[in-house]
């Protein structure tokens, strides 16, 4: 092993697979060397590039994994597969493949090391020997993988397991043209937004369709003529809601295992609603209300009871408007019915229907009911939880952090828990544009 090698750690049983180290490892090969891995670097392609000379008495063997996949989950470059790929084919070496190839190997003489190669689109990769991801094993072990792959000398493809068949052309363009089509997101990102993603989330709270709208109507000809004060003090040449005076309502509601009697109306669920979203929900100006991962089950579950008390006051309310219902129903036709057997209204001739008191009263409950409903409008009520995604546009934005601060701490947030949130956008250092 060269001075070089153990300088850079390779002396090493556990150590780390950087790519420094792997180029070490490529120039210290003397008469042997093999590179196996799912996709290699700048850096490692750079160094393998520097050995081309030195063939025929140093034998390379090659192998990758192809698929576009393999770039966009970070294993390594487009751009170092191109320009492999054409040193390769200029130099008549037969860079091989072998699909789904998702552990690493270095073959340098005598020296062996077998690694995890780092997909830096989840994280970004270690460069101490003391965060290890790779074993350098010595002698015997580095033969029998080199006759597994082969390599450049006759009578070992018997042994050959890995990287039987050459990479062609027309491969390595599809694979160029499906990453220029859709490229790798930046790896720095993709790792910051994976991270922040999993401690917080966007969300919506919605919850619509539980207050009641008061209308005014025109009324029909026929009942423009009233004596009735109770009823004149609804009725002009219009009618307004009978429901004008509804005030609270009594509903019995679960609290801490125990059942109250409360008197609610549609402020009391809106400050109920907002209770809910200031105990839960953080907003960051500009880009939505998040909330904390941990926190969705016990939110959740605020939204369900919240939900339930809603479905109790609606069917008070319902029970209110029944009986107000009925009340102005009877109130109308008790004050029209004496009036048009008088004066007899014009559709009971147009029609050729005789105005019996039966008729006459079935005309105006039928007036009377279809008034009172269109005076009011109650929706049923829409309670939902949307969640949504985290954009990469956050991430990018450079205000993003620190409005994200700026909204916990306004809660009163602990600084430990702010801090946790962005940890890892530190330690996950940019990628440089040349290397993606």
């Amino acid at each position: 092993m060269t001075e070089q090698a153990q300088g850079d750690g390779i002396g090493r049983t556990f150590t780390v697979a950087s790519d420094e180290m792997i180029a070490s490892l490529v120039h210290s090969a003397r008469r042997n060397l093999v590179v196996a891995a799912p996709a290699l670097d700048d850096a490692v392609v750079d160094a393998l590039i520097s050995r081309l000379p030195d063939r025929p008495q140093l034998s390379i063997s090659i192998i990758i994994d192809s698929d576009p996949e393999v770039y966009r989950l970070g294993y390594g470059s487009d751009k170092a597969l191109k320009r492999l790929h054409e040193v390769c084919l200029a130099n008549d070496l037969a860079l091989r493949k072998q699909p789904g190839l998702r552990v690493g190997v270095i073959v340098a003489d005598d020296d062996c090391m077998i690694f995890a190669p780092t997909p830096l689109l989840i994280e970004a990769g270690s460069h101490s020997p003391e965060k290890p991801n790779a074993l350098v094993l010595r002698g015997s072990a580095a033969s029998q993988i080199t006759a597994a792959t082969s390599g450049e000398r006759e009578g070992e493809a018997l042994n050959q397991e890995v990287g039987l068949v050459a990479i062609r052309h027309h491969e390595i363009a599809q694979t160029l043209a499906s990453l220029a089509d859709n490229p790798p997101q930046p790896f720095d990102i993709a790792r910051a937004l994976r991270v922040f993603s999993s401690k917080v989330q966007y969300v919506e709270f919605e919850a619509v369709g539980y207050k009641l709208d008061r209308k005014v109507v025109p009324l029909p000809d026929e009942l423009t003529d009233v004596s009735d004060t109770g009823l004149r003090d609804q009725i002009t040449s219009r009618i307004r809601s009978p429901l004008k005076d509804l005030g609270k309502v009594g509903i019995q509601v679960e609290r801490d295992g125990k059942m109250l009697d409360i008197q609610v109306d549609s402020r009391w669920l809106d400050a109920e609603r907002k209770q809910i979203e200031d105990e839960f929900l953080y907003t960051i100006t500009g880009f939505g209300k998040v909330i904390l991962q941990t926190k969705r089950p016990e939110f959740e579950a605020a939204v369900e009871v919240f939900s339930d008390t809603i479905k109790k006051y609606i069917e008070a309310v319902r029970s209110e408007i029944g009986q107000t219902r009925e009340d102005f129903v009877e109130s109308v036709v008790f004050e029209y019915a004496p009036r048009w057997k008088v004066r007899v209204p014009k559709f009971y001739s147009d029609f050729q229907i005789t105005p019996t008191d039966e008729n006459i009263a079935e005309d105006l409950t039928r007036i009377a009911q279809d008034l009172f409903d269109k005076s009011i409008d109650f929706r049923e009520p829409n309670i939902r939880i949307v969640p949504k995604n985290i954009a990469p546009e956050s991430v990018r934005d450079t205000d993003f952090k620190k409005k994200v601060e700026a909204a916990f701490r306004k809660r009163r947030a602990p600084e430990a828990l702010i801090k946790s949130l962005f940890e890892d956008f530190e330690a996950a250092p940019g990628v440089p544009d040349e290397k993606r």
